[in-house]
């Protein structure tokens, strides 16, 4: 009987550990001059998996980006904005 309980409570409690929560990182985005960046910026970011949301400014040159870090990091993301022609960078 103790073995058929521990068969059956193993599977809710890994199913009941937390799910990561996500992350916020602020970049510093050079080379944006119009709104058609922004909107080419924010389009490949949330593309990119792991990237759950992001707001890009241009009057502020910047990205706030949330993300899954089991999925991506924040160097990933800068890395992905540079490879777009742009130059990003952590604070």
């Amino acid at each position: 009987m103790k073995r058929l309980l521990l068969f059956c409570l193993i599977p809710l409690l890994v199913a009941c550990k937390p799910a990561p929560s996500p992350k916020n990182t602020t970049l510093t985005i050079k080379g944006m001059t119009c709104e058609s960046c922004v909107n080419g910026i924010t389009s490949e970011l949330l593309k990119t998996p792991g990237v759950t949301g992001c707001t890009v400014t241009l009057s502020e040159s910047n990205a706030v980006v949330q993300f899954d870090s089991t999925a991506i990091t924040a160097e990933q993301i800068e890395k992905r904005i540079d490879g777009l022609g742009f130059e990003a960078s952590l604070p």
